[in-house]
């Protein structure tokens, strides 16, 4: 039941557009390849710090649709709901 909270949580806080907590998916395309929205959320999200396992696994499914908002939020949801990101 705790890793369903957990990942119910990643997902609502990635998909939020409208209220007082937006996540806006714009800052992590920049650079808007698989390479650099990994590279983005490795940076801004885990201080640099995200293993390879873990980057390599948000690549791949970035890389496996259009790359838009919609996939960058599902990516960050992913990432929230990591236990990389979790490890505390």
């Amino acid at each position: 039941p705790i890793l369903m909270q957990r990942w119910g949580l990643g997902d609502f806080l990635a998909n939020l557009s409208t209220g007082d907590i937006v996540v806006d998916p714009a800052p992590f395309m920049t650079v808007s390849t698989p390479d650099g929205v990994a590279a983005s959320i490795n940076a801004m999200m885990f201080g640099g710090e995200m293993p390879v396992r873990t980057r390599d696994a948000l690549k791949t499914y970035l890389a496996g649709g259009t790359l838009n908002a919609s996939r960058v939020r599902e990516t960050l949801a992913l990432a929230i709901n990591s236990s990389t990101f979790q490890w505390y």
